[in-house]
């Protein structure tokens, strides 16, 4: 029984790794964007010139690398449920219905992130 999960794991590790590495790497970026915007986070929230009259160029690249990480994010769901979920399960690909559901839900996130 063990041995049949253990080839199991390595067979849907093989397939997963040959069909579709592309996401594997976009989880990566994704990952490392993340940690980015922790470090940035902390840099803002700890270090602080005294004679600063206006917002330093960390706060921007802190908003820009957070709106690029949560698009990028969007772009990796999309990727997971219209590709991966068909090729590592084998089984049918999502009704129509949660496409349109993702979009608005892209809508009403994008119109929340710009008020």
């Amino acid at each position: 029984m063990i041995r049949t999960r253990y080839i199991w794991y390595l067979n849907l590790n093989a397939q997963m790794s040959e069909i579709h590495p592309f996401s594997q790497q976009l989880g990566l970026v994704l990952l490392c964007l993340y940690g980015t915007q922790c470090a940035l986070g902390a840099f803002i929230h700890f270090v602080k010139a005294q004679n600063r009259t206006r917002r330093p160029i960390q706060n921007y690249l802190h908003a820009v690398v957070g709106l690029f990480t949560i698009a990028l994010a969007m772009y990796q769901v999309y990727l997971g449920f219209k590709k991966e979920w068909p090729r590592t399960t084998g089984l049918e690909p999502f009704p129509q219905g949660v496409t349109i559901l993702y979009y608005v839900w892209i809508v009403v996130c994008g119109g929340l992130i710009s008020s």
